[in-house]
Parts: C-alpha cells; sequence; structure tokens
C-alpha cells in the first residue's frame, strides 16, 4: 500500500523517497514497473506479456534536471 501511495504521488509530480527494510531494491523496482505499466509482476518477471496488450502504457522517465 506504501509503494501505491508513492506511485501515485510520482505520477503527479511530487518528489517521493520511498524506504523498505524487508524488500530489495530489484523487488521495488519491479512493482514500480508493473504498476506504471499496468501489467502484473510476475508476466513482467517471465516476459509474457505482448506489445498489443490491453491496457498497455510507455513508462514516462522523469529525470531531476
Amino acid at each position: 500500500m506504501g509503494l501505491n501511495v508513492a506511485i501515485n504521488a510520482m505520477k503527479k509530480n511530487i518528489p517521493v523517497l520511498f524506504l523498505d527494510t524487508e524488500l530489495t531494491k530489484e523487488i521495488v523496482m519491479d512493482r514500480i514497473l508493473s504498476n506504471i505499466c499496468d501489467i502484473e509482476t510476475d508476466k513482467l518477471n517471465t516476459g509474457l506479456f505482448q506489445d498489443t496488450q490491453e491496457g498497455l502504457k510507455k513508462p514516462r522517465i522523469v529525470t531531476g534536471k
């Protein structure tokens, strides 16, 4: 739930610092990518998704510049 709040804030261009002591950075990044792209995490990890998948969104990369 905390990660979803952080992602929603990021989508509104609000700076976010997310700290998690239980998950690795790879798992957190997988969940963020999954949320942003609307792809289930297991499909993202296995590569079993298609470009024509319903609801597929291209991630928008935001830099600090």
